[in-house]
């Protein structure tokens, strides 16, 4: 079925349980709201994309993806086999895909009419592909419902109705971007003598011998400090680029990184995607891969996908073989759910991972 402008989800029942979003039950009134907390599922406002968003019967989302757009036909069929694979393990009730291309107006009316008209053809060009996209997805017995936007090649609008979601996403201190590219820029190398200073530190520290343990219970430290000020209801203090080179050396020691991870994914309090994005910007080219990979993991373990994606590319970049960047993309993109990682890294690469308190960690 597709739906165009009635606002109301098929088979909406307002006595049903509310949809959830994060870790908190969020209700959505309609396909109106479902359209405007696109951008708070995915955390930034895509373009040119088709967002699968999966459904059980009792309304709650199980599964949020966001794909380029097809332009052929070709296209098209690659994109719902794609999006067959990872709705089956989902097992949703119902799949809403929802075309999304709003785009920030330029204070150039010959640059905005020209976007403009980009736009619309893009706009278009999927349509046009419906029917053959609602043919594919019948063929593998996956029942799909389209949402197309309201003013289709639209600049992005201003104001207009705040979703519930937009509310709990502010209040899990979580931020809006305005596209992907600002996504990966969360992992960009960072500009000033702080990348410099890390590299110091870490040739110093490399001169010294450090065993495993010693390097996991500095990063562990580091961690529990992170999150102790998070607690505390405070912002965590800036990373020191001494802490950035300790992260940085443990990464690249392949034992001392995995059982981190297997720690991080035990541990909920210790997985800050945030601080290791900024280990990411900070940490010398050799250091990048292993570095970017943790901060696709605690991403990935929270949810993130949108980051956990521009994690892996970063590290694929630098090192395209890096094995656990391949491995943990792959499992990204087939969908694997987030609490299925969790507990295959809780258990896969250390048998008997040292506690917290041998650490010198948390209880």
């Amino acid at each position: 079925m597709t739906a165009f402008e009635p606002d109301e989800l098929a088979d909406y029942d307002p006595h049903e349980i509310p949809h959830v979003f994060a870790s908190e039950p969020v209700a959505v009134r309609g396909l109106t709201e479902l359209r405007a907390s696109i951008p708070y599922l995915l955390g930034f406002r895509p373009e040119r994309s088709l967002v699968a968003i999966g459904l059980q019967r009792d309304g709650t989302v199980v599964m949020t993806v966001r794909i380029d757009a097809p332009c052929t036909v070709a296209q098209a069929r690659t994109v719902v086999s794609h999006l067959v694979e990872v709705t089956r393990r989902g097992a949703p009730h119902r799949l809403v895909l929802a075309y999304c291309d709003e785009y920030e107006q330029s204070a150039d009316p010959k640059e905005h009419a020209a976007v403009h008209r980009s736009a619309l053809r893009a706009y278009e060009t999927v349509r046009d592909l419906e029917p053959i996209l609602c043919a594919e997805f019948s063929a593998y017995g996956v029942p799909v419902e389209f949402v197309w936007p309201d003013q289709p090649g639209m600049p992005r609008a201003e104001g207009g109705p705040t979703p519930a979601i937009a509310v709990a996403h502010v209040m899990s201190g979580r931020r809006l971007l305005r596209n992907r590219g600002e996504v990966a820029a969360r992992l960009a190398p960072a500009a000033g003598d702080a990348r410099a200073r890390t590299r110091k530190h870490t040739d110093a520290l490399q001169l010294v011998p450090h065993s495993r343990i010693e390097l996991v219970a500095m990063v562990t430290d580091i961690l529990d400090r992170h999150g102790t000020a998070r607690e505390n209801g405070c912002s965590p203090a800036a990373l020191e680029p001494y802490d950035a080179a300790v992260c940085a050396l443990a990464m690249r020691d392949v034992s001392a990184r995995d059982i981190v991870i297997t720690l991080v994914a035990q541990e909920p309090g210790w997985r800050h995607e945030d601080l290791w994005c900024r280990v990411s910007q900070l940490a010398p080219t050799g250091y990048i891969a292993p570095v970017a990979t943790m901060a696709g993991v605690c991403a990935y373990l929270g949810g993130d996908g949108a980051l956990a994606g521009c994690a892996f590319d970063v590290a694929l970049r630098h090192e395209p073989e890096y094995s656990l960047a391949q491995m943990i993309d792959a499992s990204l993109r087939a969908g694997l759910p987030p609490q299925q990682l969790r507990s295959i890294l809780a258990s896969t690469f250390d048998p008997d991972p040292p506690s917290a308190r041998e650490l010198g960690g948390v209880d």
